[in-house]
Parts: structure tokens; sequence; C-alpha cells
């Protein structure tokens, strides 16, 4: 009987337009896939890595063979896999948004959103088998569209912004303002707790924020401070992931820890506290290994013939904000099937993962965890030092600041004629020569984004002059 460790993940969305699509992607390319290989990436994740040919470029400037890096895949007896990324076929031809990973390699913008098949002549975009799309109040339709039309689109947005420079990346913006973290895992404990589930979140932090299902400690990682997920968060697009972790034993992948990744960028003013109330409950729903409500247990739609389905859930593939984290009675039915008597499980309700030439059914053995939160503040910043305040023309300063473990500082400098910051160094320390009065500006940043600054000013006096009497 083989036991080896697993990886699955869930993922959650906010609708993503067209037009966001087409402005967001650094690239635009139709391509066919090659070639494509699973690795071992630099931080012991696996990734799986496609090939593409490409045959047009939309936008931006790849051509010839590009590399495109998904999260997952399969190395020996032990396999990964994450719903923020996507899964090509070698000689298939797809339409692709990219976007790019901190380290500059290629990815898929907005998963499933950003990757587009040719299928007789058409491009289709299938759902994400474990995405969740957030109405807040609008309605969004998903159909298969034809290449040309979805192509002249493309076209006619790009030429609109023709002789435009046009940014491919957006800065991380820093944790989540006025949203309540801890008052959406008490409405999911709430929700989920029964006679065999027994979460629990004492107001104790994590001890670590990187993602690592297998160290025995469920965690809420806020800010995306290690970049596991790509892009910001600005409205639209991708909120959050849910990364499971355990082992495959007897056809089953029992899991054992899950890390729930939210996206940097996710603050108060771009989503409401009922919806990042219902996505939390939702990705826990994940971690128990319910599948989506409308979906077939493969998880892509339509809901299979004679199995439970409901398009008014938490477990929808169409987060309802307005549900406020609240279960629905599909999601009562998934939970009291599955988690109200031991050794009772009722697969209908759950996920499978197809991988090589097994297909595994997703279940939590022991549903006891305790959910920590790994959170994204803002750095402390203490009042940086000089060696000197003041100076005459040609003497320098050493300014220091501290610097802890997972921050970075950045100095800036300013003067009265110029209202402007000037970078100037990095480091906990820099050696500065004003020759005018000026003021000095440390700009401290942690892993998630959140930045805090400090100044000081030093003032530079004009050298002695002897006055000449007569």
């Amino acid at each position: 009987m083989a036991v080896v460790a697993g990886h699955a993940s869930a993922a959650s969305y906010v609708v993503t337009p067209d037009e966001y699509l087409i402005d967001r992607a650094s690239s635009i390319v139709s391509g066919t896939v090659i070639d494509r290989w699973s690795r071992v990436a630099e931080n012991g994740r696996i990734e799986t890595v496609y090939r593409v040919l490409v045959s047009e470029t939309l936008k931006g400037d790849p051509y010839g063979t590009i590399e495109l890096r998904e999260w997952g895949g399969v190395i020996g007896d032990r396999w990964e896999a994450s719903s923020a990324a996507r899964v090509y076929e070698p000689g298939r031809r797809y339409l692709i948004f990219l976007d790019r990973f901190a380290d500059g390699r290629f990815t898929t913008l907005s998963s499933s959103r950003g990757r587009f098949e040719y299928q007789e002549g058409h491009a289709s975009a299938l759902s994400d088998p474990e995405s969740v799309s957030l109405l807040e109040g609008g309605a969004s339709e998903t159909r298969p569209r034809g290449a040309e039309e979805l192509e002249r689109l493309v076209r006619r947005r790009l030429s609109e912004y023709r002789g435009m420079r046009q940014s491919s990346s957006l800065a991380k913006a820093s944790g989540l303002g006025s949203l309540n973290v801890e008052e959406a895992l008490d409405i999911a404990l709430a929700a989920w707790n029964g006679p065999l589930v027994r979460y629990s979140a004492p107001r104790t932090p994590a001890t670590s924020n990187t993602r690592d299902p297998f160290d025995g400690e469920d965690r809420i990682i806020l800010g995306d401070p290690h970049d596991d997920l790509p892009g910001t968060f600005t409205g639209t697009g991708l909120v959050a992931v849910a990364f499971t972790g355990g082992r495959v034993l007897g056809g089953r992948l029992i899991i054992e820890g899950c890390d729930v990744i939210v996206q940097n960028g996710v603050t108060h003013e771009n989503l409401k506290q009922t919806s990042f109330n219902t996505m939390i409950v939702h990705e826990l729903g994940h971690s128990l290994g319910f599948r989506h409500s409308n979906t077939d247990r493969f998880g892509d739609p339509p809901c299979e013939t004679g199995a439970p389905c409901s398009n008014i859930a938490l477990m929808t593939s169409l987060l309802l904000g307005s549900l406020n984290g609240v279960l629905q009675a599909w999601d009562l039915d998934a939970l009291g099937n599955n988690y109200a008597h031991s050794g009772i499980v009722h697969p209908e309700y759950l996920m499978y993962r197809t991988e090589g030439d097994g297909t595994y059914l997703m279940h939590r053995e022991n549903p006891e965890a305790v959910w920590l939160v790994a959170a994204c503040n803002s750095p402390e910043v203490a009042k940086p030092s000089s060696s000197s305040l003041r100076l005459t023309p040609g003497d320098s300063a050493t300014l220091a600041v501290e610097e802890r473990a997972g921050e970075s500082v950045v100095w800036l400098a300013s003067t009265a004629n110029e209202s402007e910051l000037e970078e100037i160094g990095h480091g906990a320390r820099v050696i500065v020569t004003p020759s005018v009065t000026t003021t000095y500006t440390a700009h401290v940043s942690n892993g998630c984004g959140a930045t805090e600054s400090e100044s000081l000013t030093i003032e530079v006096a004009s050298r002695w002059r002897p006055v000449n009497r007569r």
C-alpha cells in the first residue's frame, strides 16, 4: 500500500472582465505547447514548465519559444497541485494572457481566465475547477467565444492604447485595511464545526508566513509575502488560494494540513467584509475536501446528472458575498453526510484529483485543526539616526536605521529646491555628503508589501569665511 506526499489547492477570484485581462497582461500570445516537464523549484515546491511555440504576439514582445511556469506537477511518487495554476496539453494551441512572477518568469494571468484553447476554430476558457468568481451586485456570463471574436476584442482594446506606455506590474499594497480576519475566521469555525469537525482559532500569531501544509500548522497567510501568487489584487482577479497537503493512501488523498494565502492588495477598499467572510468560509470548506456545488466531482461544469447540485451555496464556484459566510442547504448536506459520523463518507460531495493513472478522492479523516493567522502588519520604523545633523559642504555623515529580518530599506532624499524624492541607497546604513540642507527618508517595507517611513534633516551651513576690515 503506497503512501506518498501530495498537494492540492483551491482558489478564490473576483470575476475577471475581458478588459482587465487585456490591460493587465504583460503579453498576449497565440501558440502551441510543444513540451512540458516538472521540476523542484528553488522554494522546494514542484512546478511544471511548458514550452510554447509562439505563432503570433498580440501584445508584448515574446517570440520564438517561451517557457511558461505553473505551480504543481508530478516527480516520482510525490505530487503537488494548485488551482491557481493552469494545465496545458502538448500539441494543443492556446491564446494565452501572460503575467510574470516576481522573478520575471511567465505564468498565466488570472488562472483559467487567462487561458483559451482553440477548438474547432473557437477559443474557449473552461471554468477553473476550484476557482471562485465574486458577484458584487452584478452578473457574469461564461460562454464559448469564437477565436475571431476574442482576437478582435484584444486588437480593438490594444488599439485604444497605441502609443501609450503600459505597465505590466503593480506595486504591492499594505495590509487588509479595516477587513477583519478574526471575524471571518470566527464565522468559518461556527459554520463548519460539528460532531467531527473541531477547528479552533486562538488569537496567537502563526510561527511562519511560508506555505507548508506538511508542518502541522494550518494558516491564513495575509498579503502573499513570498510571491506565491502572481500579480496584485486591485478589485478584480485572484483573491486567495488554499494549498492543501497530505498523503495518498488506498485511493484517497488524506488531507493533513492547509494554508490559505490571501493575495496582496486585498483591502476594505476593494472587497467587502461580507465577501471576505464568505471567501474564508469557502476556502476552509475546501480544507475539508468539499467540491463546488455547481460542478462535477473534478470541478468542471456542469454538475453530474443525479449528483447533489446547487447554485446557491457557500461552496458554489460563484462566491456570493451577500451570504456573509452562512451555510446553505447544499453545504449543510455536505457537512452532515461526511462529518457527522465517523467512518461514513459520501463521495458525491467531495473533490477528486486525477494524477497520472490514478484518481483520488479528497477527504480529511481527522478534521481537527488550529488555524493561526500570519498577519501582514506594517513594519515598525524607528527614527533614523545620523552621525551628525549639522555639516559644512564637503563633509559626510552616516545614516542608520534598524533593519529587521524580512524587511528592506530604501533611502530617499529631498531638498527645499527639489520636492521630488531621489533614491540614494539601500540597507540599514548609508553614507551621504549633502551640499545643501537635505531631508533623508528611510522607506522600510516587509515581505508582504507593507511600508512605513521616517525622516530626518541634515543642515548644511556655509563654510566660515574671514571678513576683511578696512
